[in-house]
């Protein structure tokens, strides 16, 4: 069910970019660029370390780097999708929801430092995250009735 939803997400958002229109400064996909390069430059370390090889620079191929700026673009391209509809849509989530995700995280925290502090920053940035999945979670669901009855429309046919 997840992997349908996910599928249906990707699609879905690939169509709005497709069909937006956006001007991006290469400096800042170029920044971003580098740091998904980072994450997969550290991924690459552990998975070779695990395998006794180390990673090194000339590991990282002109491929990789063009990857990761295509991978940077699309989603700084979702970010600004998702931010134009959680405004759009106007998901409501209440404090009960902020304190609730707030206790669940700090539940399945390993650690003392993987807790997080109940303070306002932490409250708000809880809540952003909320309603930027609520969000995505009703467009899925609305994307998903539209194809529900675009087939039911076709079967008629």
């Amino acid at each position: 069910e997840q992997a349908v939803v996910n599928s249906i997400q990707t699609k879905l958002f690939d169509e709005i970019v497709e069909a937006s229109e956006f001007t991006i400064s290469p400096i800042i996909v170029e920044h971003e660029g580098r740091l998904v390069l980072e994450r997969y430059v550290r991924q690459r370390q552990t998975m070779a370390g695990r395998a006794g090889q180390p990673l090194t620079a000339d590991d990282i191929s002109e491929e990789d780097l063009n990857n990761a700026n295509e991978m940077a673009e699309r989603d700084i391209k979702n970010a600004l999708i998702v931010g134009q509809l959680v405004e759009t849509e106007n998901v409501d989530v209440s404090d009960e929801d902020v304190a609730s995700e707030i206790e669940r995280a700090n539940e399945s925290a390993s650690s003392d430092e993987q807790k997080l502090e109940d303070n306002e920053q932490t409250r708000q940035s809880v809540k952003s995250y909320l309603q930027r999945q609520r969000t995505i979670e009703k467009v899925v669901k609305m994307a998903r009735g539209l194809d529900d009855q675009t087939a039911n429309e076709t079967e008629e046919s």
